[in-house]
């Protein structure tokens, strides 16, 4: 039964409440309660998926692949260490950046405008 494997995964996937609505370990708990609405107790009728997609989840928190092909450098193609990447991708950034494309229209905004305003 895959229930109790799933409950380890999840115990070591942690919620990053700064993604909010956008983070991994959420919506992984989300698609756990989908699947065992009764909690234990409850049959599965695609076991074998539910068994895969478990295994893949504990790859992912083993860092199975990470372990086995390390990277040579700690910085991503930006340059950017891992937790200024953090802080960009954060709810609050991603807000923060749509805002302020709102408030200036691009070039094909103001082209639209421009003859659209007759």
């Amino acid at each position: 039964m895959s229930y109790p494997r799933f409950v380890r995964v999840l115990e070591r996937w942690p919620v990053d409440r700064a993604k909010a609505g956008k983070d991994l370990g959420e919506a992984i708990r989300t698609v756990f309660a989908r699947t065992y609405p009764q909690g234990s107790v409850t049959v599965v009728q695609e076991e074998k998926v539910v068994d895969r997609q478990v295994a893949a989840l504990q790859r992912l928190v083993d860092n199975t692949h990470q372990t086995c092909h390390p990277l040579a450098s700690p910085s991503t193609f930006t340059g950017l260490g891992l937790e200024q990447l953090r802080q960009i991708t954060s709810v609050e950034s991603m807000a923060a950046a749509s805002e302020a494309a709102e408030i200036k229209p691009g070039f094909l905004e103001k082209l639209k405008l421009t003859f659209t305003r007759h």
